[in-house]
């Protein structure tokens, strides 16, 4: 009995022995991760801006690998130079309508530091200007790998997704459309305001869509008159982005105007009748860093 009882003890004895130099340990080991992380802290980004691009698939990046698209080479641009204060979110999908956007900007979190700003840049319209069905997905957006939700990092597209494409560009215009439909001015309108009410004024800017040349000579019948059309309407719809913004004062990134397209279409510029390459997407990015410089969003260090 008294042998059991000298065994208890030496067992509580071990026991509370080794939980003391547990909690020292985890002290100890506390203390060197907290000085840590202070001498290796990256930069103070208590004033930090985010970009959140909100788009279609030309901001998701259609067609292009992943880092090529607009978002993604903005953001590396401005690393190159070392603003890395300086955050930037894709909020992108093929197919993206204006009545898109009130649920993704619901979904956005709201700044966790007292002197976060968050600047949106909105490239978006074109499917509502080219009337796909409310409620309906371009047909070819059911063959891509996995498009959805946000996009963080754009994913290359197989050719069958580029020919699914085009077969639902030349079956939908039949007559060809010839102006921009009834109440998509409108739409845009209500969206920005909603952008602005959530954002605040000085924090939206609306860009226009790039617009290709006309189609040169040779060209595939079929395709040249596909590019006609779209950039026909396009060029009315960026009329409709530049009203909304002298109406509603939001910040206007006219790409249509600064990007320098060529005026003969050209496989350097456009994938198709509306999707920029790769060299095209850092064009984009550099206009709407060097506008967001004159704006004074960004410092003028981050200019490309």
């Amino acid at each position: 009995m008294a042998r059991s009882r000298q065994v208890l003890k030496n067992l509580a004895f071990t026991s509370v022995t080794l939980l003391l130099v547990g909690l020292l340990v985890e002290g100890a080991l506390a203390v060197w991760a907290y000085g840590w992380a202070r001498a290796h802290r990256g930069p103070d980004v208590r004033a930090s801006v985010t970009l959140l691009s909100i788009g279609d698939s030309v901001t998701a990046g259609f067609g292009l690998r992943p880092g090529e698209s607009y978002p993604d080479q903005m953001l590396q641009l401005l690393m190159r130079r070392g603003q890395s204060g300086v955050g930037v979110v894709a909020r992108a999908e093929l197919g993206a309508r204006l009545e898109d956007v009130e649920g993704w900007v619901r979904g956005v979190p709201p700044t966790v530091t007292p002197g976060e700003r968050r600047v949106v840049i909105l490239l978006m319209g074109h499917n509502n200007v080219v009337k796909w069905p409310a409620g309906v997905r371009n047909p070819f957006v059911a063959l891509g790998p996995g498009w959805g939700g946000a996009i963080q990092e754009p994913r290359w597209e197989p050719r069958i997704v580029r020919a699914a494409r085009w077969m639902g560009l030349a079956l939908r215009r039949d007559p060809p459309l010839d102006r921009v439909p009834p109440g998509v001015a409108d739409r845009y309108r209500d969206t920005t305001r909603r952008l602005l009410a959530t954002f605040g004024a000085g924090n939206v800017f609306l860009a226009t869509y790039a617009v290709p040349g006309d189609p040169p000579p040779g060209m595939d019948a079929t395709l040249a008159g596909i590019i006609q059309v779209e950039r026909d309407l396009q060029v009315q719809g960026n009329e409709v982005i530049r009203q909304t913004a002298r109406e509603l004062g939001a910040g206007l990134i006219d790409l249509e105007r600064d990007l320098g397209t060529p005026s003969t279409w050209t496989r350097d510029w456009f994938q198709d009748g509306i999707h920029l390459t790769a060299p095209a997407n850092r064009r984009v990015a550099e206009v709407i860093l060097s506008r967001l410089v004159d704006e004074g969003v960004l410092p003028e260090e981050a200019r490309p």
